[in-house]
């Protein structure tokens, strides 16, 4: 265990309030010196009091061990249970001293989102923080299981801080249960160890580091800090970090911070009042009034249609099976004669789809709306063409009578140029075109020189 321990210090950032931190430096020396046996005694035992427990129905009920670590199946939790979860001293991403790390509660919590007879989940903490490598799944479990049901997280008479806060802050609310709980420090720092030094000192041993020619900014970082120069490891590893953390916080306390009491981004750490007027908590309570607020609650964020709660298989139809495949989930197929078998997994992804494709009911309502008004205004456009067209084609009959008529007028016997005829005259004798009653404007001068 003690290896274990050496290798997450090594190997990973961790995000912890600075006084409890440097508080372990002691231990942390003994560890190194191979001085752990007091420390890391195996009772053949996993530890109790950071296992999940369950209060239905004003009693508290716990599982075995083995429960939560999957060997058995989650099948006894009551229907409306609220189910405390802990999240206890130094956060380790693996499990580590018989003690859940961050991935494995957040595999419970997705577990206990996913269960019909949870009603809800109490996140209890009392933690100064722990390794950034595990913090934002755990944080977007809590995140995910929000969105179905209740989930609060509980200062137990302790701290959130660090890593112990950026958690919890993706709860629905977060309680503390006194006014001397401490929360807050977020930010980031990094300590660096000079082992060359240390070798070198404490064992007359010289360490000499030799990097490969394509390697030259490989661990470029580590070596200007150990010489002083700290604007790289800021730059490209603890400001971004710093981002990532501050945001999250922003993101999840939406619409709650009241920056103008107070910045908690500098890395502070406030005392429940203060940060309640702050905004990183919402009020001060007893765990059992969190409890009992989450099993009176008639209301239900959940739009799953998920109603089990085990981890069994399901015996259905091929034909609801062909129905799942075409949600496109990933329940097995099977002929329409036989049956299948669907792992708790499975149904949730089931459910899920379902909810999705239920989601779309009122868009294809109003999209049907809309193709029913398109085709009734493509109805009435169709008639205006036909009318139109109809018109068009009487229109072309009177043109084509007008043109005959034109075309008659033109070719009617002695309609020539310059001819003006008179009624009266029966004919001009001078004028054999002239017909009866017609006088052409040659016999009339004609007549007009006689005279």
């Amino acid at each position: 265990m003690a290896k274990q321990l050496i290798h997450a210090l090594a190997r990973g950032l961790w995000a912890m309030n600075p006084e409890y931190a440097e508080a372990q430096l002691p231990y942390i020396h003994g560890l190194l010196r191979g001085n752990d046996s007091s420390n890391f005694s195996f009772n053949g035992k996993l530890n109790g009091n950071a296992l999940p427990y369950i209060v239905a129905g004003g009693q508290t009920v716990f599982l075995e061990a083995d429960t939560w670590y999957g060997k058995q199946q989650m099948n006894s939790i009551p229907a409306g249970s609220v189910v405390v979860v802990p999240l206890s001293g130094p956060i380790m991403k693996e499990d580590y001293c018989f003690t859940p790390g961050s991935m494995t509660i957040a595999r419970w919590i997705t577990q206990l989102a996913q269960n019909g007879n949870v009603k809800g989940i109490v996140l209890s903490v009392d933690s100064p923080g722990g390794m950034v490598d595990g913090t934002q799944t755990l944080a977007d479990a809590i995140k995910y299981a929000a969105k179905i049901k209740s989930v609060k997280s509980f200062i137990n008479d302790g701290m959130a801080c660090s890593a112990g806060y950026w958690i919890p802050s993706a709860s629905d609310e977060i309680v503390a249960s006194r006014a001397t709980d401490t929360i807050g420090s977020i930010g980031v720092y990094v300590q660096l160890a000079d082992w060359e030094k240390y070798y070198l000192d404490e064992h007359n041993l010289r360490v000499i580091s030799i990097y490969a020619d394509q390697s030259d900014e490989k661990n470029s970082t580590y070596i200007e800090a150990l010489k002083g120069n700290d604007k790289l490891i800021k730059r490209e590893m603890l400001n971004p970090l710093a981002d990532a953390f501050i945001n999250a916080v922003k993101t999840n306390r939406a619409g709650k911070l009241n920056l103008s009491a107070g910045d908690p981004f500098r890395g502070k750490v406030y005392m429940a009042e203060e940060a309640k007027e702050i905004g990183l908590i919402d009020r001060i309570a007893s765990l059992e009034e969190v409890i009992d607020g989450i099993a009176s609650s008639s209301s239900s964020k959940s739009t799953h249609l998920i109603q089990s709660n085990t981890m069994k298989k399901f015996s259905i139809s091929g034909k609801l099976a062909s129905l799942f495949a075409f949600l496109k989930t990933d329940a097995p197929a099977a002929d329409a004669s036989k049956e299948v078998e669907l792992s708790d997994d499975q149904m949730a992804s089931v459910f899920e789809k379902a909810n999705a494709a239920i989601g779309l009911e009122a868009q294809v309502k109003t999209l049907g709306e809309q193709l029913q008004a398109a085709n009734e205004a493509k109805a009435t456009l169709e008639g205006t063409v036909a009318t139109l067209t109809k018109d068009k084609e009487t229109l072309g009959g009177q043109v084509i009578s007008l043109k005959a008529d034109v075309e008659s007028l033109k070719g009617a016997p002695g309609a020539g140029p310059h001819q003006v005829f008179r009624k009266g005259a029966d004919s001009d004798p001078g004028n054999p075109t002239a017909g009866p009653g017609q006088t052409s404007v040659d016999a009339e001068a004609k007549s007009a020189a006689t005279a």
